[in-house]
């Protein structure tokens, strides 16, 4: 977290020499279950230390309630017990119910019985974590920082513009967190938090997607189109024993388990609903996430020429989803600040709800 939010740092001077922050260490299994907050130590890309504790001086505000130094964020409860519940009933129903009218012999050890659980424990720890996880915050100062260069006419914060990959992008100053927002940042109406990396504000999850749980959302969207697939072939092959066992003939024979399994057809159509919604999702995440796009930039078009941040599919998915806190996917930052457009800049670039 603290790379992107040295690109907000009021350090920075125009028409400096470019300040240079070299590539992290590789992450190894230890620094992700750290990271994660499993074993020992802070959670890293949360917690601020001593230098933006100095700069952000009134922490995590907002909607959001945030919890055990910025591990965990609780933001619509309501919306949050309501999609669990919704995914629950239905989901119990149809492996405590349906699943075993479908097994062969060998029971819950076949690969339908082992796949079922498997899919449903991820699926759980996906919402959950993309849920209560920390979307990537920006801690906010309680007011206007003495030394912000304002313009005098109208009193309000200049914009600032950053040098990215020989891309120009506009900075905006967020007067509600009084920060300069990181790149690719924006501030949530829904959650009044500036998210890094914002993608969008999901009203399922009750949190914004951001920088720290993209993650998990994409492994909940993915895993759930197998999921829903897999239900809604497991429903067809006991509708399709119902039939065979039917003394029925013409179309009695056909229509007979409508009537037979009410509870089966619901689930079916219900299913089905669900899977067109989730395959959509993955289809389009997998589109943008190959571009280094999020929902927010990939809707509003923000970049009309090439994108500061793509630098091919295979870096932007090893930076997505293996090392999420660089700001850029491949070489060093270099942090290059200026009050005046840099001569790369064109308006559709400017980022302007960044």
């Amino acid at each position: 977290m603290s790379r992107y939010l040295k690109y907000s740092s009021l350090e920075l001077k125009e028409n400096a020499k470019p300040t240079i922050l070299p590539q992290p260490k590789k992450t190894y299994y230890l620094e992700v279950f750290r990271r994660l907050g499993i074993c020992g130590g802070p959670c890293v890309p949360f917690c601020l230390d001593d230098e933006f504790k100095t700069q952000f001086k009134d922490g995590y505000k907002g909607q959001s309630t945030v919890c055990f130094g910025g591990r965990v964020v609780m933001g619509q409860v309501w919306n949050v017990a309501s999609t669990a519940f919704m995914m629950l009933m239905p989901g119990l129903y149809y492996l405590y119910y349906v699943v075993p009218r479908a097994l062969p012999p060998d029971g819950w050890n076949s690969f339908l019985g082992v796949s079922s659980r498997i899919m449903s424990y991820i699926i759980m720890g996906a919402f959950l974590l993309s849920s209560f996880s920390n979307p990537g915050i920006v801690p906010r100062n309680a007011s206007r920082p003495k030394d912000l260069k304002t313009d005098h006419l109208r009193n309000t914060p200049v914009p600032r513009y950053l040098r990215i990959n020989e891309r120009c992008v506009k900075q905006k100053y967020c007067q509600t967190c009084n920060v300069y927002r990181p790149p690719r940042s924006k501030h949530c109406q829904f959650c009044d938090n500036c998210v890094l990396r914002f993608d969008h504000h999901c009203t399922w999850l009750g949190n914004c997607v951001g920088l720290n749980n993209y993650r998990y959302y994409t492994t909940l969207i993915y895993t759930a189109s197998f999921y829903l697939l897999q239900c809604e072939w497991v429903i067809f092959h006991v509708l399709g024993e119902v039939e065979e066992k039917s003394n029925d003939w013409g179309l009695m024979e056909i229509f007979g388990p409508f009537w037979q399994e009410p509870k089966l057809i619901f689930l079916l159509v219900y299913c089905f609903v669900l899977l067109v919604a989730v395959l959509l999702l993955s289809v389009y995440h997998t589109v943008i996430t190959l571009q280094n796009l999020t929902t927010n930039e990939h809707v509003k078009n923000y970049y009309t020429g090439a994108n500061p941040f793509d630098f091919g599919w295979q870096a932007n998915c090893r930076q997505i989803y293996c090392m999420p806190e660089l700001v850029v996917a491949k070489g060093e930052d270099q942090l290059e600040m200026d009050y005046v457009p840099f001569g790369s800049f064109s308006e559709p670039l400017s980022l302007d709800d960044c």
